[in-house]
């Protein structure tokens, strides 16, 4: 939009952009945005989209969202001619039932200023619905969007393909393990939906490619995905040439609908980009939300973390605050995981707190790299509550909970005898808090008490009533009933903020070459601990790490390795050297190693006896030993994993404190540094005064001439 108009685009105003056809405007060179809404059961919550616009220029400009209907010039009825296509009908339908609405569609705006553009589509009908809008700047740019929303039939699974295709993320040639990459499969059904996963044209692609499993799909062929979640397929693209790679895949859904979907790879050489940068798509998108709207409770410092490249088996740690928008409500967060598989990769600290008004939540996230190399897109929720709202709740459901206790447990005892005797005087008591069912009982139990008296009921009339006509008179009697039902109190629904976390783990020697700093090198810590965790992880329970395992080969792959160690054996048959060497082996006298080195400690003891001429009482033998046996073990603690890991814990948990303390103002990190004063120094009036012996008088001045009269502390204060 900010680019300058063309020719075209100057000739029309917004009141003169009428054409005679619908189709010609589509039909244009009109820059296209798709926007797709996302799929849902027929009669779902509407999904909207809110757009802002900005004027940065420094002239008033005028805009409109401007519908096919709106474009469109109307004719005589002399002039029209000819039927209406199917898709002239569609965009009939979806414009004159209102699926698609804009609010506001037309405005001005000064420079600087700001508006907010909703727009909503409603699932009113099944099918996928299109309608293309032309935005339209007065003597200005022109964009079309076409507005794509999709319903389905309710207790029908339907997995969600935005687009026929899919690019992976680029992968370098020649790597020692190529990272593994997801495709997500979401079900907007409402019902569980079986998909299987067709890679016969895969297999097709990778035999062209010298037969070797350029991508490979490590996700089972037939999958089950739950309602309403978004099941992760894993593939792995490792390329040998750099070029790109395209293959098709088609999914099956219950065996009836397929969808085929064009993946896209590339692979490239590193050698020939002289260290430029590859463009990754996940660049474009911010990663703060830049406007906040008008009834968000809260907001995140980041909506998006780009971690980057991790080297496997470390951790990655960033900090973001939850900040609370509203000046007159107390709100509560709490983090969740979409997705199971990602809760071993991701911690968040803390997971839950309250916040008070105007006041903000610094929170840890911590990224944890292990397993395989892999591209990871961890999906979090933060959920956010109005702590207002929700105590209002608690209350009206402790007081529905007491009166449902009140009826279960009262009885009411009827005297018909009372009844004849009080002759027409009513004592029918009105409980208008019922709950639900029992105040239908109630209502029953009254009309037949009161009809006791009539000996006969009146037959009803015969007449066939219309579920979908209501009279005035049954909707009175409705809404009475439903004023005296006290229904359970339903919890106000929460507002929700997603954090995206983008990261790539690789091998630590790869990492080494990619990075183009050594700074960044210093910074990562790779723990061992963690590769042993991820181990454990992946053996099943009851079988060792270390056993022996099977792989499935197929022929040709059978014959390759027979007919390379045959080779080998043979040329080493036919080797007269390796025939020399074998014999010296046979001959040579096989070597004790434990007695070895028994007798090298023996020769160092009686060495080191020679130079020591003194000798050597018990206890101090004894002593020398223990000091041995105390630095062995030390050095045995210090280059241990877990040692290395719980030292890098205690600084993480070091600097997490110092931060918090920080933001919470408990101390000020830029404070001047203060200066405090040791002890006055001793006179020689008073050393002479009072004796002191002369090794003592020596220790003191050492010791005042090493140590400095004063002390710096970088910040804090001091009690």
């Amino acid at each position: 939009m900010s680019l300058e108009p063309n020719p075209n685009e100057l000739i029309y105003s917004i009141a003169t952009r009428q054409e005679i056809k619908r189709r010609t405007v589509n039909q244009q060179s009109i820059p296209l945005i798709e926007m797709n809404f996302n799929a849902s059961p027929i009669n779902s919550e509407d999904a909207q989209v809110v757009l802002f616009f900005e004027n940065t220029g420094s002239v008033t400009t005028e805009w409109a969202l401007l519908f096919p209907k709106d474009l469109l010039l109307e004719l005589e009825y002399w002039a029209q001619n000819g039927e209406y296509t199917l898709e002239e009908l569609e965009e009939m339908k979806v414009q004159d039932n209102k699926l698609f609405s804009i609010e506001p569609n037309k405005g001005k705006l000064k420079p600087g200023e700001m508006v907010r553009v909703t727009i909503t589509y409603r699932h009113l009908f099944t099918g996928q619905n299109r309608l293309p809008i032309l935005m339209k700047i007065a003597k200005g740019r022109e964009i079309m969007l076409n507005l794509i929303g999709t319903t389905i039939h309710k207790g029908e699974p339907y997995v969600y393909f935005p687009s026929n295709k899919f690019e992976f993320e680029p992968v370098e040639i020649g790597l020692t393990d190529f990272p593994i990459q997801t495709f997500d499969l979401y079900n907007a059904g409402d019902v569980p939906a079986r998909v299987e996963i067709d890679t016969s044209l895969v297999d097709e692609m990778n035999q062209e490619n010298y037969a070797s499993s350029i991508l490979k799909c490590l996700t089972n062929s037939i999958i089950t995905i739950p309602p309403g979640v978004a099941f992760e397929t894993k593939w792995k693209f490792s390329p040998i040439e750099a070029k790109t790679h395209r293959a098709e895949v088609i999914f099956k859904v219950n065996s009836a609908f397929y969808n085929i979907v064009t993946f896209k790879c590339i692979g490239y050489d590193k050698r020939k980009l002289n260290n430029m940068k590859i463009d990754n798509k996940s660049d474009s998108i911010p990663e703060k939300q830049p406007f906040t709207l008008s009834n968000q409770l809260a907001t995140l410092s980041f909506d998006r973390l780009l971690l980057g490249e991790v080297p496997l088996f470390s951790k990655e740690r960033k900090f973001l605050f939850v900040k609370n928008n509203s000046s007159e409500h107390r709100i509560s967060f709490t983090w969740h995981v979409t997705n199971p598989d990602h809760i071993r990769f991701i911690r968040i600290n803390p997971s839950r707190g309250v916040i008070d008004t105007n006041q903000s939540k610094l929170c840890k996230v911590t990224f944890i790299s292990m397993d395989k190399t892999a591209f990871y897109n961890i999906n979090l929720i933060c959920e956010i509550k109005n702590e207002t709202e929700m105590e209002k709740y608690r209350y009206d459901l402790e007081l529905w909970k007491q009166e449902q206790k009140r009826q279960f447990e009262e009885f009411l005892i009827e005297e018909p005898e009372l009844h004849e005797r009080l002759k027409g005087i009513e004592t029918i008591n009105d409980n208008s808090s019922r709950i639900d069912y029992q105040d239908l009982r109630g209502k029953t139990n009254k009309s037949n008490s009161q009809l006791g008296t009539h000996r006969y009921k009146t037959i009803p009339p015969i007449i066939k009533y219309n579920n979908l006509e209501e009279s005035n008179l049954d909707k009175v009697r409705r809404e009475r009933a439903e004023k005296k039902l006290w229904k359970k109190p339903t919890p106000p629904s929460p507002f929700l903020l997603n954090l995206n976390v983008l990261a790539r783990t690789q091998l630590y020697d790869e990492y080494l070459e990619l990075s183009n700093s050594i700074k960044n090198n210093s910074t990562k810590f790779v723990d061992p601990v963690l590769g042993i965790i991820s181990k454990q992880e992946n053996v099943p329970i009851g079988q060792n790490i270390a056993q022996d395992f099977k792989l499935a080969c197929n022929d040709e792959e059978k014959n390759l390795v027979d007919y390379i160690f045959s080779d080998i054996l043979r040329s080493l048959i036919s080797d007269k050297s390796f025939h020399s060497m074998c014999q010296k082996l046979k001959n040579e006298e096989i070597p004790y190693f434990f007695q070895y080195m028994q007798n090298e400690d023996q020769d160092e003891k009686k060495n080191e006896n020679d130079e020591r001429k003194t000798p050597i009482s018990p206890k101090k033998k004894e002593k020398i030993k223990t000091d041995d046996k105390s630095t062995e073990s030390l050095h045995k603690i210090k280059i241990s994993p877990i040692f290395g890991s719980l030292i890098e814990s205690i600084f993480e948990n070091t600097l997490s404190n110092i931060l918090t303390e920080a933001f919470y103002q408990e101390f000020n990190m830029t404070s001047r540094p203060r200066l405090i004063a040791l002890p006055p120094k001793v006179s020689h009036s008073k050393l002479n005064a009072s004796p002191m012996p002369a090794n003592s008088i020596e220790r003191s001045k050492h010791s005042s001439s090493v140590s400095s009269p004063v002390m710096s502390l970088l910040s804090g204060d001091v009690a």
